[in-house]
């Protein structure tokens, strides 16, 4: 009987005496990598401090839930390809998903071309996960079936359904413009770059009209201004936006939509010119790329979603499919949240225009003065 109680006994004292590691599974630590098209488009900052609050504040979101230990994005697998670089792209892509940057188990994409250029290499890996964020028009460019189903085991998106056609209502309603002028640089992206046909869509409800402009195909207006031959526009010039914006202002432009060129981009160019001639002539503008663009002079903006928002659902997302074994199309893909107003109130006194009460109370970012691209690159400081 004594020889029997004493064998568990000594079982239990093996056990304890044994190495942690080898009594209990070692937790994973999965690494995720990180795939943009251009700087990461939430922050104010340069590239250099937008991939640093971009970490800090992942994984802040990961401590706040006691999952610091079950995730990481790894700095050296942060990769950012620019804007209309298609072999870049997929080379980047290539090296990332091969394991050049090191073993991943997941990776966030941000942008349609960097979106396009992982799904093209990753070619529905079920062993691999593909987070995408920040793609305007998900299911018109293809990328999913419906808002209910990506149509890719690995694949998932966030969707804000009607984003785009409310932004331009809530413009229209604030301005009441007449001729709105939308600048793109060629077809194929005149939806990604301006929304055109949701801006059409809202034209017939409010019965205002588009004046679109194709940097490609356009002949730019040389009335007041030097005559410029087509092959110095087939890039998103400064000089070559300006003429375009022009050129519609000679068509009747009571207001501006400023669209994803690289022209308007702070972290590319020094935009002022082209805010300078749109404030100069009284024209109300819109923005929907992020804060920089309400900074340097438009006025208004539907900023980029809250980053510590789009960390929170990113997390939840890896955890879906990395804890619980979720298939990423199994993911709810429509966003809760909405991107915020921001509108400068500095541009708005220059051009002699009334900000309504409600927009002001509806914003949640107020600016008093129009800053230069030194401020904006370092957030203000």
């Amino acid at each position: 009987m004594i020889q029997l109680l004493l064998q568990p006994l000594t079982l239990i004292l093996l056990l304890l005496s044994l190495p942690l590691s080898l009594t209990m599974a070692e937790e994973k630590t999965y690494r995720v990598g990180y795939f943009e098209q251009k700087p990461f488009s939430y922050q104010q900052a340069a590239t250099v401090a937008s991939q640093d609050e971009y970490l800090q504040t992942f994984q802040q979101v990961l401590k706040g839930k006691h999952w610091e230990t079950l995730f990481e994005l790894a700095p050296e697998a942060y990769i950012s390809i620019g804007t209309n670089l298609k072999e870049e792209g997929e080379k980047q892509a290539q090296l990332l998903v091969s394991g050049a940057y090191g073993q991943l188990d997941a990776i966030i994409v941000d942008g349609h071309l960097a979106t396009r250029a992982i799904l093209k290499i990753t070619n529905n890996n079920p062993n691999l996960p593909i987070f995408a964020e920040g793609i305007k028009e998900p299911i018109k460019e293809g990328f999913i079936q419906s808002e209910n189903d990506s149509g890719i085991d690995n694949f998932t998106v966030s969707i804000t359904p009607g984003r785009y056609s409310k932004m331009f209502r809530t413009f229209y309603n604030e301005v009441h413009f007449k001729r709105l002028g939308l600048l793109y640089h060629d077809e194929e992206n005149k939806n990604t770059q301006t929304h055109l046909e949701n801006a059409e869509i809202v034209a017939q409800e409010k019965e205002f009209i588009v004046l679109p402009y194709s940097l490609s195909s356009s002949r730019p207006s040389t009335q007041g201004q030097p005559k410029i031959q087509m092959q110095q526009c087939s890039q998103d010039s400064i000089p070559c936006c300006l003429t375009a914006l022009n050129s519609l202002f000679m068509r009747g432009m009571d207001a501006f939509f400023i669209p994803s060129l690289d022209c308007f981009d702070w972290t590319k160019n020094d935009v002022k010119p082209l805010m300078d001639f749109l404030i100069d002539k009284k024209i109300p503008t819109f923005t929907q790329q992020d804060s920089r663009s309400v900074q340097g002079g438009a006025m208004m903006g539907f900023t980029s979603a809250d980053l510590l928002a789009t960390s929170e659902r990113i997390a939840e997302k890896l955890y879906a499919v990395l804890m619980e074994g979720k298939k990423p199309r199994e993911l709810q893909m429509v966003s809760p949240t909405w991107p915020r107003i921001a509108v400068n109130a500095s541009v708005a006194l220059k051009i002699g225009f009334n900000l309504s009460f409600e927009i002001q109370g509806a914003s949640d970012e107020i600016y008093e003065e129009i800053w230069t691209r030194e401020r904006i690159q370092v957030g203000g400081r």
